[in-house]
């Protein structure tokens, strides 16, 4: 997860990727971006 700040939306986005990873590769299994913090977030500040 990283936070950044989307200059299209103006407004601080979360962007959040799901790897998968083997011996020999790794594979991006899905990547999104939002701007709810709270649901995805467990600690404020991350």
């Amino acid at each position: 997860m990283r936070r950044y700040f989307d200059l299209v939306l103006q407004q601080e986005m979360l962007l959040i990727i799901v790897l998968e990873d083997t011996s020999m590769e790794r594979v991006v299994v899905t990547l999104f971006k939002t701007s709810q913090f709270n649901r995805y977030l467990k600690e404020p500040g991350l």
